[in-house]
């Protein structure tokens, strides 16, 4: 069963373009746990689909390599 949640970029560091868009959503596709992913930098949420939700903290550390630190808003 596919779960969706949200997460915030909450750091100092935020998405500016679709470029930052595109570096998210490549490094969270690679992800086994990650059906798919969209990441919004106007709003700064990234929407995820996740075939298992017991490794969100894998998520957010892999975000927090790349830049973005970020909380669950959903």
């Amino acid at each position: 069963m596919l779960k969706d949640i949200k997460l915030l970029v909450v750091g100092s560091q935020k998405m500016s373009c679709g470029g930052c868009e595109k570096t998210v959503e490549f490094a969270l596709s690679q992800k086994a746990i990650v059906t798919s992913v969209a990441a919004n930098h106007k709003t700064q949420v990234i929407s995820l689909s996740l075939a298992d939700t017991s490794n969100i903290q894998e998520l957010q550390e892999e975000l927090k390599w790349i830049g973005y630190e970020t909380e669950i808003i959903s």
